[in-house]
This record gives structure tokens, C-alpha cells and sequence, in this order.
């Protein structure tokens, strides 16, 4: 630790004593290094002019050595769905399965991607499999890279089956939303309730919906 004269040490520890807090005197410390206000900093009790200049150079102290503090740059304030607003507009879009089960679409619609939210309007909605009342199950958001993420409630395919929740992935880059529906459960007429159908010849369905941008 570099040692401040004991001439030096006197005439401060006077100067402090009398009250040196103003601005104008406390400029008589400007010239001090880091080091040399940690000095004082390592003591018992330091005074407050010390700790004042101390703060306003945002340095640490630490045994009478001085470590400049990091200061993160502030972040810009984004209000919610601005990183992902560049991909607003209506899709048109075709919903079919893999395998295709007798149709290749099974419906039609149009998505609304709005502040990162995307929906389904109200209008050009059709569905050969489920009533066109699922649509309003859908749910779905966007990143500001395009890529997706959806949920949709339905029966994909031509048979009297219980619908389910889909999830469904994807992206603006490939314009397709891919999603599975497993775990197929029948109506058991004597039963009375859906159950599964260890005999029919698939286990799933791959959901695929392809969509486009409309151009007005």
C-alpha cells in the first residue's frame, strides 16, 4: 500500500476536521488518485468527503486498492409484441394430416399474426372434420426471429373420435406449423365414453398447417 506522507496526513486530517464538504474545497481532492482515496477509505472510520468522491468515480475499494466498478449500459424499454410486430398481416391458410386419412385438407382459414398474438379470423373458416367453433380454441405466438408456437383443439381426421389439444411448432421461415395427434381415442357405444383403439391401423396423425401471406 503506497503510505501518504504523516505531513501530508496532518494537514488533511486538519482541513476534514474544519468541515471541508463543499464543492469548492472538495476540488482541493481532485487531483488524489484512486489508490490514495482508498487509503483513507481503509480506515476505521473515513470521512464523508472521501466517501462522496469515492461514490462519484464509482470505484471500490478494497485494502487500500482501488477496482473500478463494471457499469451495465441500460436497456431500451420495448413495449410488449415490438420485437415481433414485422411479421403483422393475414395468412391464408390449409390445415391436412400425414397420413391424409381419404382428404388431403381437412380445412381452411385465415390466420391474424397482430403484436407477436397470432388468431384465426372470423371469416373463410371451414373444417371437414370438427365444427368450424374449434378454430376459436386457437391460440398462438411469435418471436421476433418468426419462429412459432400454437395450440389447437380438434379431431383431425374422419372418424367419430375425441378431439384434443394439438401443439403445434413452427416458423415464418417455412411457413408450416407442425404438430401430432396421438393417443386416439373412439366412441364405445357400449361403454358410452372414448377409449383406445389398440386395432386401428395408425397411432397418430401428423397435423400440418401451411399458411401465406395475403397481399391486398
Amino acid at each position: 500500500m503506497i503510505l501518504i506522507s504523516h505531513i501530508n496526513k496532518l494537514f488533511i486530517l486538519l482541513l476534514l476536521s474544519i468541515g471541508v464538504t463543499s464543492i469548492s474545497h472538495a476540488a482541493l481532492f481532485d487531483g488524489w488518485s484512486d489508490n490514495q482515496l482508498c487509503e483513507w477509505m481503509d480506515q476505521p472510520s473515513p470521512p464523508r468527503i472521501i466517501e462522496s468522491l469515492v461514490n462519484q468515480r464509482k470505484i471500490s475499494c478494497s485494502e487500500g486498492i482501488a477496482k473500478n466498478k463494471p457499469v451495465k449500459p441500460l436497456e431500451p424499454v420495448k413495449k410488449v409484441g415490438e420485437a415481433a410486430n414485422a411479421f403483422d398481416g393475414a395468412y391464408a391458410f390449409i390445415i391436412r394430416t400425414e397420413p391424409d386419412d381419404g382428404h388431403k385438407n381437412i380445412g381452411t382459414a385465415q390466420l391474424i399474426i397482430k403484436d407477436g398474438k397470432i388468431s384465426v379470423a372470423r371469416k373463410y373458416r371451414y373444417l371437414l372434420t370438427s365444427s368450424i367453433i374449434s378454430y376459436d380454441t386457437f391460440e398462438g405466438v411469435i418471436d421476433k426471429e418468426g419462429n412459432i408456437n400454437a395450440s389447437f383443439e380438434l379431431n383431425p381426421i374422419r372418424h367419430m373420435v375425441e378431439p384434443k389439444t394439438i401443439k403445434f411448432s413452427g416458423s415464418m421461415e417455412a411457413l408450416q406449423l407442425h404438430g401430432r395427434f396421438d393417443e386416439i381415442k373412439f366412441w364405445d357405444n357400449e361403454t358410452k365414453k372414448y377409449v383406445v383403439d389398440e386395432n386401428f391401423y395408425t397411432s397418430f396423425y401428423d397435423v400440418i398447417i401451411d399458411f401465406k401471406k395475403e397481399n391486398y
